[in-house]
C-alpha cells in the first residue's frame, strides 16, 4: 500500500489539512481535504503584527479536529507535517504562538524558511511540468502573488539563474493601505497604484528581466480567472490564459468588494478577498514583459514538501551544483582545480559512504564545498579558507537551506591549516552534526591534496581495506607534492574515521 501522509498548512487566511498518498514514482493522490477560515494574515500584517488570542484558540480547535481525522486515517507520526510561512514567521508573538499550539495539541509547527519555500516550489514545478519541451529553451519566470509574500524563480533554458521572495502580498498591501482610504474605490485605486510601483521596482532592481518570454503562474487566483473566463487552453502539463482575457476579467471585478465577488461568482471568502489585487499583479507583470499569454501550472508548496519527504528532488542537486559554479566564477576560482577536487572528493566519499554512513545528500554538500573551497583567494591568498567561509555564508546557493549553506562553508573553512577542535556555532549543532563536518572536511583535505601538483585529472584508484584507505595513481614527475600533502592530512582522516 502506498505511504499515506498528513500535511497541515497554516496559511494567511485559513488552516488546511490534506491527507495524501504517493508512490515511488511521485504519483500523488489527495484522499481528503479540510479547511477552516482563520485570518492569521489579518493579524500579522496589521499594525499590531501579533496573532490574537481569538485566532490562536481557533487554530487550536481546528488542529484538534484535524488530529482526530489523522488518527482515523492511521497516518504514522513521522508522516505528519505541520507547516507555516509568513503569517506565522513574521508575527511578533511567533514563538509564544507555536509554544501554545504545541502544549494544547501536541503538534509542533515548522516555520518554513525562504530557501525551503523556493526549494519545494521548484520541485513541485518539475513534478508538474516534467520534461515539457515548450519550456526547455524558454526564458521563464515562475511567479505567485501570495497573501504576505510573493516568490519567484527565474530560469533560462531550464537553469535557475535567480530566485527571490518579495516582501509583498495581497493581504499585506490591503492592511497597509486600508487605514488611509476613505472609500472602497479609493482603497482599490491606491492598491493598484502600489502594485504597479512594486512591479516597477522588481524590474528596476533587476529581480525580473524584460528578456523573460514565459510567465508561469499558479494558485487559486489565476486558476479562478481561467475558469471564470473559460478561455484557458489545456495542454499535457499546463494550460494557457490569454492576457487580454485576464485584463477583461480583472477590469470587471476591479471595484467589487470581496462580498460582491463571492456572491457573483460563488467563491469562498478566502478567494474573493484577494482575487482582484492578485490578478492586477499578474496583469501588470505580464504587460511589462509584453507576453500575450500566461502559463498555468499545478504548482503547490505541499506537493513539493511531500515529494522531498519521499526523496524525489528531480534535478535539484544539478541546479545547486550550477549555482555553486556560478558563485565560483563570480570570485574568479580556478575552475579546473575545483572540478578535479570535486571529482576526487566524490570518489573518496563514495568509497567510505557505506562504512561511515555518509548519505548521498552529504556527498552532495561535500562536492559543493570542493567547488568553493578556494574562492577566498579572491580577497586574499593568506587565510583564504577563512575568507571562503565568509563568502559562502553570504552567497545564495539554490536548493540549499541556511543550515546546509553553513555546512558547505564550514567544510571549506576546514579544508586546510589547523584541524578544528571546535566548530563555529557548535552550540547549535548536535554531536552527529559536528562529526559530519569533521569527516567530510577530512575527505576534502585528501581530495585537495591529490591535486597539489596541478597536473590535471589523474586516473586515481581508491579502495578500502580493513585498516586503510588506499589511493593509487600513475607515477609522474611531480607526484611528491601529492604524497607530501596526503601525509600531512592523513592524521585528520584517521582522527575522524579511524582510517589511515
Amino acid at each position: 500500500m502506498p505511504p499515506i501522509f498528513a500535511i497541515i498548512d497554516l496559511g494567511s487566511q485559513s488552516v488546511r489539512l490534506r491527507i495524501m498518498q504517493t508512490d515511488v514514482h511521485g504519483n500523488i493522490e489527495q484522499i481528503d481535504f479540510l479547511e477552516q477560515n482563520i485570518p492569521l494574515g489579518a493579524d500579522t500584517f496589521s499594525q499590531k503584527k501579533k496573532i490574537s488570542d481569538t485566532n490562536t484558540n481557533k487554530v487550536i480547535h481546528a488542529l484538534m479536529a484535524y488530529k482526530r481525522v489523522i488518527t482515523e486515517y492511521d497516518v504514522p507520526p513521522h508522516h505528519c507535517l505541520s507547516l507555516a510561512s509568513s503569517a506565522i514567521k513574521e508575527a511578533r508573538n511567533r514563538d509564544l504562538f507555536i509554544h501554545k499550539i504545541a502544549i494544547a495539541t501536541g503538534i509542533t509547527i515548522h516555520v518554513l524558511s525562504v530557501r525551503e519555500i523556493i526549494r519545494y516550489l521548484y520541485i513541485s514545478y518539475k513534478h508538474s511540468v516534467g520534461r515539457a519541451e515548450h519550456f526547455q529553451n524558454q526564458n521563464s519566470l515562475i511567479y505567485h502573488m501570495g497573501g504576505g509574500n510573493s516568490p519567484f524563480i527565474h530560469m533560462v533554458k531550464n537553469t535557475v539563474v535567480f530566485s527571490h521572495i518579495s516582501h509583498f502580498g495581497t493581504l499585506r498591501a490591503m492592511e497597509e493601505i486600508h487605514p488611509y482610504a476613505e472609500t472602497p474605490e479609493e482603497l482599490y485605486d491606491s492598491l493598484y497604484q502600489e502594485i504597479e510601483r512594486r512591479v516597477d521596482n522588481l524590474f528596476s532592481y533587476g529581480y525580473i528581466h524584460r528578456t523573460i518570454n514565459a510567465l508561469i503562474t499558479y494558485g487559486t487566483a489565476i486558476t479562478t480567472a481561467a475558469q471564470e473566463t473559460g478561455c484557458s487552453t489545456p495542454h499535457a502539463s499546463y494550460s494557457t490564459l490569454p492576457l487580454e482575457k485576464l485584463i477583461a476579467f480583472s477590469d470587471t471585478i476591479r471595484y467589487l468588494s470581496a462580498h460582491e465577488i463571492s456572491q457573483t461568482y460563488n467563491l469562498p471568502h478566502t478567494v474573493s478577498a484577494y482575487l482582484s489585487p492578485a490578478l492586477w499583479m499578474y496583469r501588470t507583470i505580464a504587460k511589462k514583459l509584453s507576453v500575450k499569454e500566461l502559463y498555468l501550472c499545478d504548482i503547490s508548496l505541499h506537493t513539493g514538501v511531500l515529494l522531498f519527504k519521499q526523496g524525489i528532488t528531480y534535478d535539484l542537486q544539478k541546479q545547486s551544483k550550477k549555482a555553486a559554479q556560478a558563485v565560483g566564477e563570480k570570485y574568479l576560482y580556478d575552475k579546473k582545480h575545483a572540478q578535479r577536487v570535486a571529482y576526487y572528493a566524490r570518489k573518496i566519499g563514495s568509497t567510505l559512504a557505506k562504512q561511515f554512513h555518509i548519505s548521498e545528500h552529504e556527498l552532495h554538500l561535500l562536492e559543493l564545498a570542493a567547488y568553493l573551497h578556494d574562492i577566498g583567494k579572491f580577497i586574499n591568498s593568506s587565510n583564504h579558507h577563512g575568507h571562503s567561509y565568509y563568502l559562502i555564508q553570504n552567497s545564495t546557493l539554490f536548493g540549499l537551506t541556511k543550515d546546509e549553506i553553513h555546512t558547505v562553508a564550514l567544510l571549506s573553512k576546514y579544508h586546510r591549516k589547523k584541524y578544528p577542535t571546535k566548530i563555529s556555532g557548535q552550540k547549535k549543532y548536535s554531536y552527529e552534526e559536528r562529526l559530519r563536518v569533521l569527516k567530510l572536511s577530512a575527505i576534502l583535505r585528501i581530495a585537495d591534496s591529490l591535486d597539489k601538483g596541478g597536473m590535471g585529472k589523474k586516473a586515481v584508484s581508491i579502495s578500502l581495506t580493513s585498516k586503510a584507505l588506499r589511493i593509487s595513481m600513475p607515477y609522474y614527475e611531480g607526484h611528491n607534492l601529492e604524497r607530501l600533502a596526503i601525509r600531512e592530512n592523513n592524521k585528520n582522516l584517521k582522527t575522524s574515521t579511524a582510517y589511515r
